[in-house]
């Protein structure tokens, strides 16, 4: 998105503002590889990888708190939704971290509890009835 369709997005949710201005501030466009917004006073910093997230991740030196998960449903993207993914996920995360997906396919969901996550359903949004949510408790024993 250029800066005028980003801006007239965020404006649709003009409650949002106190976030979304000081994202507009920064943004440019979004263009392929990382891109890093600084907020808070530099307290927040995010980070966003556009790309093939198997060739962006291993690139990444960097512990994450929060990870959101859009590569569409495992059925339309199963490129994306590997063990490397699942392992890559793992080693940037620390105990605590926390990670939210449309997705709620079992088999993704088995996947993020083998690499250390503990994942529940959660309530969802909009047409989505339910989502994913969990946190990195560390490897299984």
């Amino acid at each position: 998105l250029g800066h005028d369709d980003m801006a007239r997005a965020v404006r649709l949710w003009p409650e949002l503002a106190a976030y979304t201005e000081p994202l507009l501030e920064q943004y440019v466009a979004v263009h392929p590889g990382f891109q890093q917004f600084t907020f808070a006073n530099g307290r927040v910093t995010l980070t966003l990888l556009i790309g093939d997230v198997l060739e962006q991740l291993p690139q990444l030196d960097a512990q994450i708190d929060v990870w959101f998960l859009d590569g569409f449903a495992p059925a339309k993207n199963p490129d994306m939704w590997t063990p490397e993914l699942f392992a890559q996920l793992a080693r940037l995360s620390h105990p605590g971290t926390v990670l939210g997906t449309f997705t709620t396919t079992g088999w993704v969901r088995r996947s993020l509890v083998e690499a250390g996550f503990a994942m529940k359903k959660v309530p969802g949004i909009g047409k989505k009835w339910e989502v994913m949510s969990g946190a990195y408790v560390g490897p299984l024993p």
